[in-house]
């Protein structure tokens, strides 16, 4: 593990294969999460087809996008990592703002009212569209003209994603032979994502904010109930940042049987230095890559 050499910008974890260099950003990929809570990213050197580098930092009172955007901005101005000249570069975000139509039912020229039917919209917000192919389904999404300004200023040529459509597309391979319905939880700082699928059909996907497992249990039974599924015979996939005996984990497991942790794209190598992390962590920033390439 490394730190960060400048004082006041340090990250909370960082890991770096001594074998990374600098000059080689031209044939790395950079896979960057950004929600108002942090920024992760990792580093993927795509001839080796192996992940060489990680680090993530906390943001503390960020809920703006102003705000968010200047914290990015302050973050790439102190961290060369951040501003090396990589070969590719792909962001996630988690805005609530979002909604979800088959291709069957999708017309680009109508994503901005499909949005609109469910979600008051701002005019300084920029509307998002990815396909997510292995369910048939588009993601339509609205993100800040000025957050979207400061990420394509700093990252020339970077591809954004919902973080939704990254967790989807790589779900959907994992468990596109089943035909039962799985339920995918990811877990992040102060809020999760929560998928339902069957037979390659999204059924539902919603982001939840909570502050204490009793939160994260309430929204998770309210969904089963909505759907009437029943928590003690279908399978929990787990995965993100919670630890296995954590109060959450811990709780969920008195009213869930079947509770199993995901683990990192196995299609990608990763260096040693990844050999401390728990493999369902930082799943989704792990499997952006396969869904912007």
């Amino acid at each position: 593990m490394v730190q960060s050499t400048h004082s006041s910008i340090q990250p909370l974890q960082s890991f770096r294969d001594e074998i990374f260099s600098p000059q080689a950003a031209s044939r790395y990929h950079l896979s960057l999460e950004l929600s108002y809570s942090g920024l992760s990213y990792c580093v993927l050197d795509k001839e080796k087809n192996k992940y060489l580098l990680f680090e993530n930092y906390s943001f503390q009172k960020i809920n703006t996008p102003e705000l968010l955007a200047n914290e990015l901005v302050k973050l790439v101005e102190h961290t060369e990592l951040l501003r090396l000249s990589y070969k590719s570069v792909s962001l996630s975000f988690n805005t609530l703002k979002f909604t979800f139509v088959p291709d069957a039912l999708y017309d680009s020229l109508l994503s901005n009212a499909y949005l609109k039917f469910n979600i008051p919209l701002l005019d300084s917000e920029l509307i998002f569209t990815d396909s997510v192919k292995i369910l048939e389904t588009h993601c339509v999404y609205a993100i800040d003209s000025n957050l979207v300004a400061a990420i394509t200023r700093l990252f020339p040529g970077v591809k954004i994603v919902h973080t939704l459509s990254s967790l989807l597309e790589v779900t959907g391979i994992a468990y596109k032979n089943s035909a039962n319905k799985t339920l995918v939880i990811h877990l992040q700082q102060n809020h999760f994502e929560l998928l339902v699928m069957e037979d390659k059909k999204l059924l539902f996907a919603n982001i939840f904010a909570f502050q204490t497992a009793e939160d994260f249990l309430y929204y998770t039974l309210f969904v089963c109930e909505q759907l009437k599924l029943n928590p003690e015979s279908m399978e929990f996939r787990i995965n993100g940042e919670v630890e296995k005996n954590s109060a959450i984990i811990l709780l969920l497991s008195k009213y869930v049987r079947n509770i199993k942790f995901d683990k990192r794209p196995e299609m990608f190598e990763y260096s040693y230095v990844f050999d401390s992390v728990p493999s369902h962590f930082y799943f989704n920033l792990f499997s952006q890559v396969l869904c912007v390439l």
